[in-house]
């Protein structure tokens, strides 16, 4: 990237994040074509990453009522998509039917982290960020366990 004044070379994993935290906190130049400075940048941060989490609360909400409906259909877009909740579409109820909690935490986990970016000041924002994405991670991938083990015990291996 040559207009980047070097800013994408040498990043290692323990530099990774300073120059993240660099690029959108100090002096932004996102893609190397928008520059903005300060407040303007934070502010602009702030409400990208609010809005994408307001999206994800609005999507895991949305899986969560059509599994808690059973109208949640097996698709090719959204659900958890394993090889046994493709099984058959009595799997993929059950499946989803199983983790229905797990995605209304999702949801809600959602919500808050877009709130605690909204709210808040960048460096706490982005501590929020960073947390709760590694909550959200670990509430997905438990449902996704919990949902595979119910369409396992559906397609009876």
């Amino acid at each position: 990237m040559a207009g980047c004044r070097g800013r994408w070379q040498g990043w290692g994993a323990g530099s990774c994040f300073r120059h993240v935290w660099e690029l959108v906190y100090k002096d932004t130049h996102l893609f190397c074509s928008f520059p903005m400075k300060g407040r303007a940048a934070e502010a602009m941060y702030q409400i990208f990453m609010s809005l994408t989490f307001v999206a994800a609360a609005g999507m895991f909400g949305w899986i969560a009522a059509a599994s808690a409906k059973g109208t949640l259909q097996r698709n090719r877009f959204v659900g958890y998509r394993t090889r046994l909740t493709q099984h058959s579409d009595a799997a993929w109820a059950a499946a989803h039917k199983a983790s229905v909690d797990y995605s209304w935490a999702a949801a809600f986990l959602s919500a808050v982290i877009a709130a605690g970016m909204a709210i808040t000041s960048i460096e706490t924002g982005t501590i929020i960020c960073l947390v709760g994405c590694l909550l959200l991670t670990i509430v997905v991938l438990r449902g996704a366990w919990i949902a595979n083990r119910a369409a396992a015990e559906v397609a009876g291996e």
